[in-house]
């Protein structure tokens, strides 16, 4: 649930600012939910272009 939390605070918030609410002492460990936020959307697109530019709601599939 904190990881959760803190992959979507990041695209909503300063990294500074998660990296309190977490009570990380390190911005590098903070970091981390920046990383898999970039992930999801990388994996995201790749469905997406893979899909021919279709969303996979748009297709019924």
């Amino acid at each position: 649930m904190r990881h959760t939390f803190g992959t979507q605070a990041i695209r909503q918030m300063p990294v500074n600012v998660v990296q309190a609410i977490l009570g990380h002492t390190s911005l590098q460990t903070t970091s981390i939910h920046t990383r898999a936020g970039r992930q999801k959307m990388l994996e995201a697109a790749e469905r997406y272009y893979s899909a021919g530019g279709e969303t996979p709601a748009a297709t019924g599939r």
